[in-house]
């Protein structure tokens, strides 16, 4: 019973399974990441967002798309109408 102690619970309006490590969330409308101790790594301002993949997720604010890493700095600044998740390199 020990180990259950240390689960966190996650006030969001949706949550993903852990993809590379984080989950994604949905808090009030916006989306950011979670680890696996429950904690925020990265913040909830994304307006859209999907899971990560090869070390990459694809973000989206203000209409366009960009792309961030597990750190949450963005690595592909936004400028797509479209984005998916990295596959296969």
């Amino acid at each position: 019973m020990d180990k259950y102690k240390s689960i966190k619970h996650i006030s969001c309006e949706q949550i993903s399974c852990f993809s590379d490590g984080l989950a994604r969330i949905k808090q009030k409308g916006k989306y950011g990441f979670v680890d696996k101790n429950g904690d925020a790594a990265i913040p909830c301002i994304f307006d859209k967002a999907y899971d990560f993949s090869e070390g990459l997720a694809a973000v989206k604010m203000k209409n366009l798309w960009g792309y961030i890493n597990k750190a949450g700095s963005i690595v592909i600044p936004f400028q797509f109408a479209d984005a998916d998740s990295f596959m296969e390199g």
